[in-house]
């Protein structure tokens, strides 16, 4: 009989698969601006912009149980609400602008290796590739106006429990260094430029349901 039931619980955790998530979505803006005027100034400034909102995932995947030893290919798509956002007023000439980051929708594709510990619990790692749709909406003239997609490493921890022979919830961890967004403006009135880097970081905790097709 336990032999049957591990058979029964293992399905939960092999062969095809699909599910969503929600969770919580935390991203950090490090943005580095080196602002210059030929032999007049040169400044570098550095800030961290961060947001942090709600998203969903759908996934699909196909993992393989060896033993007790896990691998699963896993592909995926998520929606974000997260939004930074801010603002500069200088009152001397009484000019306000405001700006606003996002990454709006990402998609990908991880490697889970893991470890199933008991019947129904497994443990996993998440390697993987992220692709995002990067956005910078500005009225500052010393920014610019992006939209660009922009692929990052994506790596993290896992845990599934089985709560019935093709049903898993599982908590997800994981973080996204994306690769660097560069762009260039001149004011042309007082000949200035300011060469602006912007490295997107991204944290995602999800809770999502799994069902799985043996």
């Amino acid at each position: 009989s336990s032999s049957l039931l591990f058979i029964a619980v293992s399905t939960t955790h092999a062969g095809l698969y699909v599910g969503g998530g929600v969770g919580s979505d935390t991203v950090d803006f490090k943005q580095s601006s080196h602002i210059y005027q030929l032999a007049n100034f040169n400044v570098i400034n550095q800030v961290h912009l961060s947001g942090t909102g709600v998203f969903g995932t759908l996934f699909a995947g196909y993992g393989y149980l060896n033993n007790k030893f896990y691998l699963a290919g896993e592909i995926n798509g998520d929606l974000s609400s997260t939004t930074s956002k801010s603002s500069n007023v200088e009152f001397v000439n009484k000019n306000a602008s405001s700006t606003e980051y996002k990454i709006k929708n990402s998609f990908g594709i991880s490697a889970l290796p893991g470890y199933q510990l008991s019947l129904n619990t497994l443990f996993y790692g998440r390697l993987g590739y992220e692709n995002a749709l990067f956005k910078s909406t500005t009225s500052d003239v010393s920014l610019a106006n992006i939209s660009s997609h922009k692929g990052g490493f994506r790596y993290g921890l896992g845990v599934k429990q089985a709560v019935s022979e093709r049903v898993a919830l599982r908590l997800d961890y994981s973080r996204v260094e994306y690769s660097k967004v560069q762009f260039s403006t001149l004011d042309r009135l007082s000949t200035t430029i300011k060469d602006t880097t912007i490295s997107p970081r991204q944290q995602l905790v999800e809770l999502g349901v799994v069902v799985n097709f043996g």
